[in-house]
């Protein structure tokens, strides 16, 4: 078949051979080639290809998602077992990946039936998808961070249009995709908000109300026209839910047995009959996927975030303007100690929520919570739907501490922000090697070069060469800062820039202390004097330039 003759096998045969080789990918561009794997698997029955497509499916959403059902930093995937950039930086899961992860969910769950990929597009639809449009004027959202009290840029009608607008406009009317599914005699209600089918097959209009997640009862009305009819109604035991569903037909209690996840009702409908039930959501924390000390508030699939205050009177223009790097959140991050912790063990900070007596789902945190440098105090510190939070710094994981180790975390949080700051002041450009995004901002060529993650560390080397052209705004430069690992050692490399060697290079260079380490090499007074340098790594005879872990010119 044709279609196999374009597909990346690359990619395809780890995956074969249950292999997880994804770590530094581009995300996105790897989850439509495995739909379209999944759909030759389906034309020709191939159960390989679609065991490819399973494992895929499984590693991302249980291994590499966190809970709003969103993947990848800065575009890429990093490593399975550390989160620390999800929480850290500003350019969290990309919407376009979780569209076409909910494609990918869709056409497992219709094929195989599993209730596990209705989950992750349930999970994926209320906190992903419906948070990523603006309620009023309908911008559209590019990365989701997660960095505890970070925020959203929303897409300007008329100056803005990403890869997350044309799928986004898309997102937004699919609501409806898989709330109802039907098979000759039977109809399954897979999803919880209000719709409405028309089986026409069957002359029978079906109807869903509720108001969930504000209130848990739901009603499905059945109007099977001129005359009853037969077929069996197969309502979704969710695994979110604290018990079994109550099912009722027109206030009645019916034995509604639980069949492969459903439970069936068969009868003979009439005109104006009502099957009615509570979904009982569990109220439940869900720790960052790595272990660490990071937690997500979910009331059923709904995850919970709390408003943050980072800065007083601090005014954010949420809407991008046509730049070219509008869609990032690139304004100051939260101080660590302005951020609401929860303090003392999960279990306790969840069982002292209190549901507030409004309409609209919500809970206030009266105790178990602490913030070092409260920027307001006077309102308690609230939970909404995180779908419902807009214009607003926000928090989706909470960082957790014991009281014994609060006092530490305040101290080292104030020397980390200020360092971190210092950092920033002296940056007159930087690019990260390996990402390609910063990559293609930065104009990099290259011949013979590679590039990976190591420990949360994107990287680049060369056994021929690569560069990138970096910008000396106001000629402020003095220095140029290169990381290292030092676990690269015997390599020779030359380091030049605008075609005047900076430095001759032998890796390790001294003794490093740590893994990653920084060196930094002064300018010549006429590469300060160049807008423009073009910086080049270039590998000695027989040897690889780098690995190169940061790129960065400072002002000193």
């Amino acid at each position: 078949m044709l279609a196999r003759q374009f597909t990346h096998q690359t990619i395809i045969q780890p995956l074969t051979q249950h292999e997880d080789k994804l770590t530094g990918l581009h995300a996105n561009t790897q989850i439509p080639k495995i739909i379209g794997a999944l759909r030759v698997a389906e034309l020709d029955d191939d159960k390989v290809w679609e065991g490819l497509a399973t494992f895929f499916w499984n590693t991302v959403s249980r291994h590499r998602s966190v809970s709003i059902g969103g993947n990848s930093v800065r575009e890429h995937f990093h490593d399975d077992d550390n989160f620390t950039a999800m929480i850290e930086d500003a350019q969290g899961p990309e919407t376009c990946n979780t569209y076409n992860m909910m494609k990918l969910s869709k056409m497992l769950f219709l094929r195989t039936g599993e209730q596990r990929y209705l989950e992750f597009y349930e999970r994926a639809t209320y906190n992903h998808i419906l948070s990523s449009q603006h309620p009023q004027h309908g911008g559209l959202v590019y990365f989701t961070s997660m960095r505890p009290g970070h925020y959203r840029m929303y897409s300007s009608v008329h100056e803005s249009m990403w890869c997350c607008v044309g799928s986004g406009i898309e997102n937004h009317s699919k609501y409806g995709e898989l709330v109802f599914t039907h098979k000759d005699d039977a109809i399954w209600v897979n999803l919880f908000m209000p719709a409405t089918l028309n089986w026409q097959d069957k002359g029978v209009i079906i109807q869903q109300h509720t108001r969930f997640p504000d209130a848990d009862n739901v009603t499905i009305e059945v109007s099977p026209g001129d005359q009853a009819t037969t077929f069996a109604l197969n309502i979704r035991q969710p695994e979110w839910a604290t018990d079994n569903l109550t099912v009722a037909v027109n206030g009645e209690p019916v034995d509604a047995p639980l069949n492969n996840g459903y439970h069936q009702i068969t009868r003979e409908w009439q005109a104006g009959d009502k099957v009615s039930f509570s979904l009982k959501p569990d109220l439940h924390v869900e720790q960052l996927p790595d272990g660490q000390d990071y937690y997500s508030v979910l009331y059923g699939p709904v995850v919970m975030a709390t408003p943050v205050t980072a800065f007083s009177d601090e005014q954010i223009n949420f809407v991008s303007d046509d730049s070219r790097m509008g869609h990032v959140a690139a304004g100051p991050v939260c101080p660590p100690e302005a951020l609401p912790m929860m303090l003392g063990e999960p279990q306790t900070f969840l069982a002292n929520l209190e549901r507030t007596q409004q309409p609209e789902l919500a809970f206030t945190a009266t105790s178990n919570v602490a913030i070092a440098k409260p920027v307001k105090t006077s309102a308690p510190t609230t939970l909404i739907p995180f779908f419902r939070l807009h214009d607003a710094r926000y928090q989706v994981y909470w960082p957790q501490l014991n009281e014994a180790g609060f006092n530490e975390f305040v101290t080292d949080a104030k020397a980390e922000a200020s360092a971190v700051s210092a950092l920033q002041a002296i940056t007159v450009d930087k690019v990260t090697p390996g990402e390609q995004q910063p990559e293609v901002e930065h104009d990099f060529v290259g011949e013979n070069t590679r590039a990976g993650v190591n420990n949360g560390m994107h990287w680049r080397d060369a056994s021929g060469y690569f560069q990138y052209q970096l910008s000396n705004t106001d000629r402020r430069a003095k220095s140029l800062r290169i990381t290292y690992f030092k676990g690269d050692v015997n390599r020779r490399f030359t380091i030049n820039i605008n075609g005047e060697v900076l430095a001759e290079v032998a890796l390790p260079v001294g003794s490093p202390a740590s893994d990653f380490y920084t060196v930094d090499y002064p300018l010549s007074p006429s590469i300060q004097q160049a807008d423009q340098l073009v910086l080049k790594f270039q590998a000695g005879s027989g040897s690889v330039a780098g690995g190169i872990y940061g790129v960065r010119l400072i002002a000193e």
